[in-house]
């Protein structure tokens, strides 16, 4: 691995609205992505896009890795950008380095819990707002993951009005097919989730590339075999992944497939226990209603953490529903 070049904006933070760490007071949320420098007005688009709907969430803290474009900042607030981060020969940020600035900072801030999301992801703020709040009042140890929906987002979306954010994204979702089974865009955890002993050393993770296939998939399999809860989020919270290209790429396929990037991450995968449970389905844990996430955007639907009524130990573990008591909060 190397240390990646300097982005374009070395501000440690940035703007004055949206979310705070000091918000109510509460413990907060840290976030982490990585961004690109804006090669069309489009990807700019989609990257505020991404980058408003995550500040707007209440005490956030957010880092962000890669050359982010100054002209996506604008009101945002508690941005912070890293200049040095470990990044693969081709400059892609590593999920090594970026974990253990999640957990650091986690620790720091005595965090509620932290999170991956990629760049072209749109959650709405006050979802995923009562999602941590929810996800914290049900276990004291948690991951959580969510399908996607890919969407056509034309232009900036009103993030200052909550009520014509939900109304646009009630209509873009609308016009909206079903998207891949496999994709996993974001990751929420506790943040003592991958620490063998809570006053000890988090795990060093392996340098996957992060947003090239397989590290996702590796990531929730371990959440599955580390015997503590897994959520599947996608009732309560709309993770919109806007539609694009993959132009951007250098590759001349102009795809993460069959491409060394590729490779390098099916290799630390195989060496680092496979991906074999690494997907939605094997969440132990999913939230109710069904429709929570859709009635939300309406009026205030409350949501909670049940059991997946689908979920059956994976093969090969011991994992019981009986083995998650300990973790649950006490009523």
């Amino acid at each position: 691995a190397r240390r990646a070049p300097k982005p374009s904006n070395t501000a440690a933070s940035v703007g004055s609205t949206g979310g705070s760490e000091e918000d109510e007071g509460g413990r907060p949320l840290i976030i982490a992505s990585s961004l690109k420098k804006c090669d069309t007005p489009e990807t700019c688009v989609r990257q505020w896009n991404a980058l408003q709907s995550w500040s707007h969430c209440a005490n956030t803290i957010i880092h962000l890795f890669g050359e982010t474009d100054p002209s996506i900042l604008e009101g945002t607030n508690n941005i912070h950008i890293h200049e040095k981060y470990k990044a693969s020969e081709s400059g892609v940020p590593l999920l090594s380095g970026i974990v253990k600035v999640l957990h650091k900072e986690a620790k720091k801030r005595n965090a509620v819990a932290v999170m991956w999301v990629n760049g072209d992801i749109i959650i709405h703020p006050d979802q995923l707002e009562a999602g941590v709040k929810m996800l914290d009042e049900a276990f004291t140890e948690f991951f959580a993951v969510g399908h996607r929906t890919t969407v056509e987002v034309e232009g900036k979306l009103p993030f200052r009005s909550k009520k014509k954010l939900s109304k646009k994204i009630s209509k873009i979702l609308a016009a909206t097919n079903t998207d891949r089974e496999d994709a996993e865009d974001y990751f929420i955890w506790s943040p003592n989730f991958f620490r063998k002993d809570p006053d000890g050393a988090a795990e060093v993770f392996p340098d996957f590339l992060i947003g090239r296939p397989a590290y996702d998939n590796w990531l929730v399999n371990k959440a599955v075999q580390s015997g503590k809860p897994v959520v599947d989020m996608t009732n309560s919270l709309l993770c919109l992944h806007q539609k694009h290209t993959y132009a951007h790429l250098s590759n001349d396929k102009h795809t993460y497939w069959d491409t060394a990037d590729q490779k390098q991450n099916y290799k630390l995968g195989k060496e680092h226990g496979g991906w074999q449970f690494g997907l939605i389905e094997f969440a132990p844990f999913t939230t109710s209603p069904t429709t929570c996430a859709h009635d939300n955007l309406r009026a205030a639907t409350p949501c909670r953490v049940v059991p997946n009524a689908d979920w059956k130990p994976p093969k090969g573990t011991k994992l019981t529903l009986r083995g998650y008591e300990k973790y649950k909060r006490s009523a």
